[in-house]
């Protein structure tokens, strides 16, 4: 279950690559495009281009050091951090869970805290997960017992 493998610098920069490429190309060509047509429809709303470049910087930095650090106990808070960033983003891209529109003096309010919350918990669950599965895989207790002949 929990095998342990060497990890090689020509895996890790490979990994880094292919994290650092589909980053830029989510959060800086589709979040840039969607930041836009957001703004441009909801203008009240705090989705906002220069929201998404922070963020997606962020996000992206975090990430690509976590895949050049895969394998090692450096690893473990570059990944937490870039989970907490996404959920941080999430929240805030949201605005906190409410939504509020107002077109010709009427002022329509959504207010979704759970449909936020299931939002961010992915996120958040993996904060915790990443150092769990480290931990475990370092110790004897996440190790297969070998048969006793």
């Amino acid at each position: 279950m929990f095998e342990r493998r060497e990890t090689g610098w020509r895996r890790r920069v490979l990994r880094a690559a292919l994290v650092l490429l589909t980053n830029v190309f989510i959060w800086f060509v589709i979040g840039n495009l969607l930041s836009s047509l957001i703004a441009g429809s909801i203008p009240t709303t705090s989705f906002t281009s220069s929201l998404v470049l922070t963020y997606g910087i962020v996000i992206t930095a975090l990430q690509t050091l976590g895949a050049l650090t895969e394998g090692m106990a450096l690893s473990v808070p570059f990944n937490s951090a870039s989970y907490i960033a996404s959920a941080y983003f999430t929240y805030l891209a949201l605005d906190g869970g409410k939504l509020s529109v107002a077109v010709q003096g009427l002022r329509i309010q959504l207010v979704f805290p759970l449909l936020l919350f299931m939002l961010m918990l992915p996120s958040l669950i993996n904060v915790v997960r990443i150092p769990l599965i480290y931990l475990l895989e370092g110790s004897e207790a996440g190790r297969e017992a070998k048969d006793i002949p």
